[in-house]
């Protein structure tokens, strides 16, 4: 017996026992390296007879691994398909393109069977990264690729009320620095057995945050518990204040009402005195008012005071407030009014806020008994709702008009001008004039939100660069892409308008001041790539600017803009906050 080719083996022969016609003998089939086909011969008394055995060289199809997101220390079961059954063990090499993707070297296709499994084990990942999976047999590969995700850190832990008594319960909620990925498992405790908690809590895959409930038992003397939060080593405590029950009486503030910009001081009365030092926890039902978080009522006391801080209003406001300690909550009103002025409309801030073309904003009582009218035409009128605004006796472009407020367009006059404010009404009695002076810069960005979210989208697209869908649909910029930043008042342009006018569609109208972008609590200065009119829109400022890769990343980057004027003074327009990520996880 014989075979043609050296990848099949047959014994020389085969013996076929006395009263037998027929032997069985096994042809022995090495790997082949090519598609081929042995010819086996018998032969006996001469006669030869033969058969044929097609030798098939199994090819890989496809590589799949599932999931095809992994966090730190996490594991995807891959799957290595051949085409074909094979007729041997068949070796199939695995290669990893990252070291924090740890894969064996190879793994076994069983005869009989077209496929094998192994599994691709993550390493600790510091930093949001691709890897590529290579399966290659007889020359040939196939690859597959699985998105590594930084292990998330913890950013917070607050828990609200933070004072309680026997059996009250406060909620608490555990915030990471980025989405979690398939589900992350946060450890929780506390130092006290009077404070219980869950032993973990789970943050959901994409969700940045989490609450469970911490519940006091019965609580004969006065302390205060830790609340503990652990992930990947690293710890967060919230402090809980544990009470045996004093009570809340009254509150009241004085002035009951304040103008914009004003300041109150409110009491807090307890019912008796407190035996330890407690914590109140202050709120307001709208941002009229700025209050601070919590106010220390030391032992002994039975009243704590604290200062409010009224913001800027266009029309009157009730402002509700509520203090809390230990289950136990009282309210009072504050009334918050507006003060005449001329103010920044990005920022809202009171004083000098007219440049060169610049939007300016009138905030007062008065101006029309006609309802609010805004501009509906691209270029903006110089009289609405009754109203018309001169600036050193020229009318103003208007955008908007109503009792108490007024958005213009200040005049193309040079820095240093007098400028003398005059608001004209048919329907009502006018306030008196504003007297200010022309800045070569006002510089200010545009908010979205009460947290500072900067009107801020990512270059070419609607989205806002944010990390929630609170201002709008967004999602974070990454590294590298453009960003659009709105904003007002960056002073002289290469082309002057006619008031009103929006920025031409067939030209650039670029501001003649430098301005520069700064990112991050570094303050990384940015050149931006334009800095000009928004075409077709009356004197709204965009600022378009790459994100390099040191740019700080997170769900609340600080950003600001500063305008160089000619004498080297870097005039700073307001912080606003954006999201960045160094990339886009799928």
């Amino acid at each position: 017996m014989s075979s043609n080719i050296a990848s099949v083996v047959v014994p020389g022969t085969v013996t076929l026992s006395a009263g037998q016609s027929s032997a069985t003998f096994t042809a022995t089939i090495a790997a082949p390296g090519a598609n081929q086909t042995a010819t086996l011969t018998v032969s006996l008394n001469g006669i030869s007879r033969t058969a044929v055995i097609s030798l098939v060289v199994p090819s890989l199809s496809a590589l799949v691994c599932s999931p095809s997101t992994l966090g730190s220390n996490q594991a995807a079961t891959c799957t290595v398909f051949l085409d074909a059954n094979v007729a041997i063990p068949t070796l199939v090499t695995l290669a990893s393109s990252k070291t924090a993707l740890q894969l064996p070297t190879s793994v076994t296709v069983p005869a009989g069977s077209s496929t094998a499994i192994f599994s691709a084990i993550t390493a600790n990942i510091t930093s949001n990264d691709q890897a590529t999976v290579t399966a290659t047999l007889n020359g040939q590969a196939r690859t597959t690729n699985l998105s590594l995700a930084a292990s998330s850190q913890l950013s917070s832990l607050t828990c609200a009320p933070i004072s309680l008594t026997s059996n009250g319960s406060t909620v608490c909620t555990v915030v990471l620095t980025q989405p979690a990925v398939n589900g992350t498992v946060v450890a929780v405790s506390s130092n006290l057995n009077t404070l219980t908690v869950p032993s973990s809590v789970t943050i959901t895959p994409g969700q940045t945050s989490a609450s469970f409930s911490a519940t006091a038992g019965t609580i004969t003397t006065a302390t205060v518990a830790n609340v503990v939060v652990t992930l990947n080593g690293q710890t967060l405590t919230a402090q809980v204040q544990l009470s045996t029950g004093v009570s809340l009486s009254t509150m009241s503030c004085s002035p009951s009402s304040v103008p914009s910009l004003g300041t109150a001081v409110c009491t807090v009365n307890l019912t008796s005195a407190s035996v330890s030092p407690g914590t109140l926890a202050i709120t307001a039902n709208n941002s009229s008012v700025t209050v601070p978080a919590s106010v220390v009522v030391a032992a002994g006391q039975t009243s704590a005071n604290f200062q409010i801080g009224a913001n800027v209003v266009v029309s009157p406001q009730t402002v509700i407030l509520t203090a809390s300690l230990f289950n136990s909550t009282v309210s009072t009103s504050i009334g918050v009014v507006p003060a005449v002025g001329l103010y920044n409309p990005a920022t809202y801030q009171a004083g000098q806020a007219c440049s060169p073309g610049a939007i300016a904003t009138v905030i007062g009582s008065g101006f029309t008994n006609q309802s609010p009218q805004a501009s509906t035409e691209p270029s903006w009128p110089l009289q609405l709702a009754g109203v018309r605004l001169d600036v050193n006796d020229q009318p103003a472009a208007l955008v908007y008009a109503s009792d108490t407020l007024i958005h213009f367009q200040c005049p193309a006059l040079a820095p240093g001008t007098e400028l003398r404010i005059v608001v004209r009404s048919d329907s009502a009695q006018p306030p008196p004039a504003i007297s200010t002076i022309m800045q070569k810069a006002t510089p200010g960005v545009y908010t979205l939100d009460e947290a500072h979210q900067g009107a801020v989208l990512i270059a070419g697209t609607d989205l806002v660069a944010s990390a929630n869908s609170i201002a709008g649909p967004g999602r974070p910029a990454t590294k590298g892409e453009y960003i659009s930043i709105y904003a007002d008042g960056l002073g002289a342009l290469t082309e002057t308008l006619l008031p009103g006018q929006p920025a031409p569609l067939d030209r650039l109208i670029r501001a003649t001041a430098p301005v520069t972008v700064f990112i991050g609590d570094s303050e990384l200065p940015l050149s931006p790539s334009f800095v000009g009119l928004t075409p077709g829109i009356v004197s709204l400022f965009v600022v378009n600017v790459q994100l390099t890769n040191d740019v700080q990343t997170g769900a609340s980057v600080p950003l600001y803009l500063g305008v160089t004027l000619n004498d080297g003074t870097v005039v700073k327009s307001n912080t606003v906050r954006i999201a960045v990520t160094n990339s886009l996880v799928p």
